[in-house]
């Protein structure tokens, strides 16, 4: 068994007489022991294979990301309020969730009315015409421009349909966070990429915050649903795998 040969080696390496040993004997035991670490590793791998197979995801709302997703959107539930628009994609509407009784519209995108048929609009991001002006106090937008191939023209159509002094509620993917190959996920993004396009479009940003830490980095690894029974409650800099932003259309 590795892990016998790993807690050997691994008491002899911390034992008071290890350090006595001839530098040879000590390079042999070093080796070995860390032979049996990646043998362990390896094999803690394969178990997280198979538990994760019984933890999939059946929805949206239970993939790992949604706590943090939720949470930021909670989190600025004070600009929901008004006419209000939300981007089709799953059961759960953040703004009826959150907001301050708005008024919500559900926009789908143009290729997707058999999936959304009861959405309020059918538009292209990425292209003015199809887009309502100046229609919205809020916009809850998350891990939306994600897929968009052009982010600064998605975010200047964004602030377009905003009304004035109206804000945009963000989610972006952090930069170690991945999806599949056939989800047509375009970009990641660090704290200094999603800033500096919210100033050179909007000029302004507010309530950045980062989400991830080390377990849910391995949710995100094995595609496993969010644990309904703890919530994450510390978040690790070095393990972002959501950030939430809020941007405001100023009047000129």
């Amino acid at each position: 068994m590795p892990t016998i040969k790993k807690f050997l080696y691994g008491k002899i390496k911390k034992s008071n007489l290890f350090n006595l040993l001839p530098i040879n004997i000590r390079e042999r035991i070093n080796k070995k022991y860390e032979k049996e670490l990646y043998k362990c590793f390896r094999k803690h791998i394969k178990d997280m294979a198979e538990i994760s197979n019984e933890l999939k995801p059946a929805t949206r709302e239970e993939c790992f990301d949604r706590y943090y997703i939720n949470d930021y959107v909670e989190m600025n539930k004070d600009y929901i309020y008004g006419d209000v628009l939300e981007f089709a994609g799953g059961d759960v509407v953040y703004a009826k969730k959150y907001g301050n009784n708005p008024n919500v519209k559900i926009m789908a995108g143009l290729n997707h009315k058999e999936a959304y048929p009861n959405a309020d609009y059918w538009a292209d991001l990425q292209k003015k015409e199809t887009l309502p002006e100046q229609k919205f106090d809020c916009i809850v937008a998350t891990q939306v421009i994600m897929y968009m191939e052009d982010l600064t023209t998605t975010l200047e159509n964004l602030k377009y349909m905003l009304k004035p002094e109206g804000r945009l509620i963000l989610t972006v993917p952090g930069p170690i966070f991945h999806h599949s190959k056939n989800s047509h996920h375009m970009f990641s993004f660090t704290e200094e990429s999603i800033k500096f396009l919210c100033k050179k479009v909007f000029n302004n940003y507010e309530n950045f915050k980062c989400y991830g830490n080390l377990e849910y980095v391995q949710y995100m690894l094995y595609w496993m649903k969010k644990n309904p029974f703890e919530k994450p409650v510390n978040n690790e800099y070095s393990y972002t795998l959501v950030m939430g932003i809020v941007t405001r259309k100023h009047i000129l």
